[in-house]
């Protein structure tokens, strides 16, 4: 179910950018991360954010995008009595920090011209 609703507000809720779309899906990864027992967050994030770039055109970023996101989401806990918590607070800057080295080396790969990953700044 959170698969689903990744990947619907992912591929419909989208504010365009310089180079791409910003989008709300990570935050319900993090929403994933904090509220299911690790390998179903991890499944959750990875295939929501991959069906995702397959419904919105980007099926080059699949792949990319499902180790991505199953990084981010394996960056939070469940374990906690409460979702906000310093663990999950810590994760959001985990997140991002993943996302920006990702973007960049995706970037510097392909201004190389040797594409090692495809640019995510579509995705992101």
């Amino acid at each position: 179910m959170f698969a689903a609703i990744v990947c619907v507000t992912t591929t419909l809720v989208k504010f365009p950018a310089a180079g791409g779309y910003y989008h709300i899906g990570d935050s319900l990864i993090y929403l994933a991360g904090a509220c299911l027992s690790f390998p179903y967050a991890l499944i959750a994030g990875a295939t929501g954010g991959a069906f995702a770039d397959l419904f919105s055109g980007y099926a080059v970023y699949m792949l990319p995008t499902f180790i991505i996101k199953a990084c981010v989401a394996s960056c939070f806990t469940n374990k906690k009595a409460r979702i906000l918590c310093r663990r999950n607070l810590t994760a959001v800057i985990i997140s991002l920090a993943i996302t920006v080295v990702y973007v960049n080396l995706s970037k510097s790969a392909s201004s190389s011209k040797g594409t090692v990953f495809p640019t995510a700044s579509a995705q992101t």
